[in-house]
């Protein structure tokens, strides 16, 4: 996919739970984090605007890794095993940051008010 499709991409939630994070807010990430070590639920395509050291695809299984360093994260949204993709990946970071592994992060995602 070409990378000026890539930032113009506005998925249905109903088809995919892939939304890619406009540059703006990348590069808005990046000044604040200084760097992005790890981007821990991505793939290729997204990887070549996040520029993230390391990246986890949804075949590497990342929340079944251990995250490291400043961290960029834009988890997957609907659920798996009925369970949110934004709940098992926040949770993640939350553990990871406990243990002393993630220095910082960002963590993108959508607000619900009423939940």
């Amino acid at each position: 996919m070409p990378m000026k499709q890539y930032l113009n991409i506005v998925p249905n939630a109903n088809r995919s739970n892939e939304w890619f994070t406009p540059y703006r807010y990348v590069e808005a990430a990046r000044k604040v984090l200084g760097r992005i070590d790890l981007d821990p639920a991505s793939c290729d395509e997204a990887n070549k605007v996040i520029k993230a050291e390391r990246y986890f695809t949804k075949e590497d299984d990342g929340l079944s890794k251990g995250w490291t360093g400043h961290i960029f994260l834009n988890p997957p949204y609907g659920t798996t095993n009925g369970k949110s993709n934004i709940g098992l990946f926040t949770r993640k970071l939350v553990q990871e940051f406990s243990n002393g592994n993630v220095k910082a992060a960002i963590v993108v995602t959508t607000t619900k008010t009423d939940t």
